[in-house]
């Protein structure tokens, strides 16, 4: 199971490296708030926007056009691509043995490299140059940010995970920390000996979750391994194992469903990369058992043994496309060697089927993703599986092996693209559209709501009252004007609600009116205002898995204002507050006096119109 980076075909990958609005609903924990369904803007089969790695999307190659000399423009084969939290895309140019950042200025990610690791210039491409270091790198695959900004990057062919340091705003191109091996310049599988807990072998996925633990697909050890964040460190001996039964099993084929024909619901075989979707489940490829896998959040902690399947039929599948003659023609619920996983602001499921030569759309359902894929990237049809779409040279809507999925902070979507060694960027919604539609789910604890038009202000769809059966009413807006305000009221419930801060519930008396607005969106980035702040210093945002404090904090006239991410705000909470101490599970902020209470904002989307606000009413009995 070990890789080789000799030759990118496409057939032969499996084992090669180398309308959008906000609209805000304030809720106290217990009281409801109102679902607003977000139109992502992907259609099949069409054309990425913009790459980077190429001359233009009619190009594709190695280093093109002076292979084999890197430079600051082009890429070899890359896999990981991940954006730090100001917007700037990283990606693992794995052929070059390099690490690359694209900035983002004005609004775009610019073609030209700006800083680079691994290597002591944009022109090198070398493996280890000079030998292995803490700022040398052999084939990375994986790369992802933890909360404070610090770049972590999975050095696969050396069998390490480096953290480079976020310092005074500049990742060091020297890393502080090494897991898997027991110093800077070792670099053995499972360290020459046998797998243990502190041990890798040909790691590739990175995934923090919201608590700051790092977790690893540890590719041919066949398991997902967790290093806990202890006291502000990622520890390097893992806690968590996933399957496997034992931590000294071994590696390559000898591990692979734990030496078993079939797979089950609690093995692995080549995993290749994970992510966690908002409900904080560990999604992980499956590569070698062409699937994907759920593992559930349980009381808080990742269970081993998988609820969810994509892919297969069942748990004890791993056939290319469920066995189809050839391995081919692929459906919209099969797939063939997945590599990428990602969630896209609204919570759908997204994958890099790579060598279906595609990226499908597993949509998000009633609370659950489904296993048919109701989108396709890179061909025109889901029984679509050649590569470029079967153009035979490089085409703006193809893919050659896609494998990486990641979303930037406006909500398109960025696709490793590896045999044309390029990243392609495919927009999300459109952003500016001048109304939207709003969905109210009946309440059935006492509440009542009423919708209006966000064009004219006029009550539209009628209101809903406690105990209403069916799926809602859905409010359609249309019309050519931008302005105009969008409120949701609510009366509270029965009883009087409660909101939690550190384990004790405080009731609450009176009645709260909190306005949000969104505005000022620019790059990607939008200011987000509440009030009345009572007193409240600071805002945090869930989004990622991960708690992200606000920048550009302003508290003028009782309000608090902070910036965040377009893509953050789809179906995101925001809490605001004073900095209170740490607490497992929720914000690290509260907001009132003695009552020590709570204000958590859960950011819902549709299509984004600027300067629009939304006045909730909690009026608690």
């Amino acid at each position: 199971m070990s890789k080789s980076l000799s030759g990118p075909s496409l057939a032969s990958h499996r084992r090669k490296p180398a309308i959008l609005s906000i609209c805000i609903v304030l809720a106290l924990f217990a009281i409801s708030t109102f679902s607003l369904p977000l139109v992502f803007g992907f259609t099949n089969g069409e054309s990425a926007a913009a790459q980077v790695g190429e001359p233009n999307l009619t190009t594709g190659g190695c280093d093109y056009p002076k292979q084999p000399y890197s430079t600051d423009t082009n890429l070899c084969y890359p896999y990981g691509a991940a954006f730090d939290p100001s917007g700037n895309l990283w990606v693992a140019d794995t052929s070059n043995a390099r690490v690359v950042e694209f900035p983002l200025s004005g609004g775009v990610i610019q073609s030209t490299e700006s800083s680079v690791i691994g290597q002591t210039s944009f022109s090198g491409f070398s493996c280890d140059a000079g030998g292995v270091s803490a700022s040398k790198l052999c084939h990375a695959w994986g790369v992802a940010f933890d909360k404070p900004g610090n770049l972590w990057v999975a050095d696969t062919e050396n069998n390490r995970i480096l953290e480079f340091p976020l310092v005074s705003g500049v990742i060091q191109s020297t890393a502080t920390e090494v897991i898997g091996q027991t110093s800077p310049s070792a670099f053995g599988c499972n360290e020459f000996s046998f797998s243990s807990l502190s041990t890798l072998c040909q790691p590739e996925g990175l995934a923090f979750d919201s608590s700051g633990n790092l977790w690893v697909t540890d590719f041919d050890n066949s398991r997902v391994m967790e290093f806990p964040l202890v006291s502000g460190s990622i520890s390097k001996t893992a806690t968590t194992l996933i399957g496997q039964t034992s931590a000294a099993a071994g590696s390559g084929s000898a591990v692979c469903n734990e030496g078993s024909a079939a797979p089950t619901d609690s093995t692995l075989c080549g995993p290749s990369t994970l992510a966690f979707d908002t409900a904080g489940n560990l999604w992980v490829a499956d590569q070698d058992n062409n699937r994907v896998l759920e593992f559930p959040l349980v009381s808080g902690v990742i269970q081993s043994t998988a609820t969810g399947v994509i892919g297969q039929s069942g748990f004890t599948g791993d056939k290319p496309n469920e066995g189809a003659t050839g391995g081919y023609p692929p459906t919209a619920s099969t797939l063939y060697s997945p590599y990428g996983v990602a969630f896209d602001p609204e919570g759908n499921l997204w994958v890099g089927d790579t060598d279906n030569a595609r990226v499908l759309e597993f949509p998000l359902v009633s609370g659950a993703i489904q296993t048919a894929a109701t989108t396709v990237l890179g061909q025109t049809t889901f029984s679509g599986h050649n590569g470029n779409a079967g153009q035979g040279s490089t085409v703006a809507y193809g893919m050659a092996a896609p494998n990486t999925v990641t979303f930037d902070p406006s909500g398109n979507l960025w696709v490793s693209d590896f045999s044309n060694s390029r990243i392609l960027e495919f927009t999300g919604p459109s952003i500016g559209a001048p109304c939207i539609a709003v969905t109210v789910p009946p309440p059935t604890d006492g509440t009542t709501a009423t919708a209006e038009d966000s064009c004219t202000g006029t009550p539209t769809g009628g209101s809903l009252t406690a105990g209403a059966t069916g799926t809602g009413i859905t409010v359609a807006i249309t019309g050519a004007s931008a302005t105009g305000t969008v409120t949701i009221t609510a009366s509270d419930l029965s009883g009087a609600p409660s909101a939690s801060h550190g384990g004790a519930d405080t009731a609450l008396t009176g009645a709260s009116y909190y306005d949000v607005s969104v505005s000022a969106e620019t790059g990607g980035m939008a200011q987000v205002c509440i009030s009345p702040a009572n007193g409240a210093t600071a805002m945090q945002y869930f989004y990622g898995g991960t708690w992200v404090s606000a920048t550009g904090i302003t508290t003028p006239d009782n309000s608090i204002c902070g910036t965040i991410p377009v893509y953050a705000l789809g179906g995101t909470p925001i809490a605001i507050g004073t900095p209170a101490g740490p607490k497992t599970g929720v914000p690290e902020f509260s907001l009132g006096t003695a009552s020590g209470f709570m204000v958590l904002a859960v950011l819902l989307p549709v299509l984004l119109v600027i300067g629009r606000t939304r006045r909730t009413n909690l009026d608690a009995q």
